[in-house]
């Protein structure tokens, strides 16, 4: 119509039909450490350690969790979370839902919605704390584990004698990640 900004050939992409992005299979611990990462993060956000906001972009390997994922960081995150709470009360966690919802691509909104009210295995009220903290270092340390042995794969592979230089960069980064990975097991 006249008022319409719309160009010729232009649809409405949210009339277009949309897969949706295919989930991993439930039986792989790896991905239910994922989705239940996920899912307490969307709905205990005030219960999740802040190292979550510190996960890289390969933290998922599951697509569609990585996906899920990318849509928390792009509504701020943990601090976002934060903020949704602090602003709207009683209505925080229903807000912060909806920010990650906004953010999500389309092929895995649903996914949001089905995360944001999916029961979790605990709900213990004083059990939530700790069960939340577990969670989110598990994802941390499954993290950890698959950068490590990057790096040895990669450490394996390379001339130590061609190339000194880079060996030893390689090196001290592996040695500082167990490090860090070390410190962090202590620390749980």
């Amino acid at each position: 119509g006249p008022g319409d900004s719309r160009r010729p050939g232009q649809g409405a992409p949210a009339s277009l039909p949309i897969d949706r992005m295919p989930l991993p299979d439930a039986r792989d611990p790896v991905a239910r450490t994922e989705r239940t990462a996920l899912e307490v993060v969307l709905q205990l956000p005030a219960l999740v350690p802040a190292e979550f906001d510190n996960l890289g972009d390969d933290a998922f390997s599951a697509p569609a969790y990585r996906a899920v994922h990318e849509a928390i960081r792009a509504a701020g995150g943990l601090q976002g979370a934060r903020q949704e709470l602090a602003a709207a009360g009683d209505r925080g966690s229903a807000a912060w839902v909806a920010r990650v919802h906004e953010e999500a691509a389309s092929p895995v909104a649903g996914l949001v919605t089905e995360l944001a009210v999916a029961p979790l295995p605990e709900d213990r009220a004083e059990a939530l704390p700790d069960y939340v903290r577990g969670v989110v270092l598990a994802i941390l340390e499954i993290g950890f584990t698959r950068h490590i042995a990057d790096l040895r794969g990669r450490l394996q592979r390379m001339d130590g004698v061609a190339d000194p230089g880079g060996y030893q960069a390689l090196f001290t980064e592996l040695i500082a990640l167990e490090n860090r990975r070390r410190t962090q097991r202590d620390s749980a």
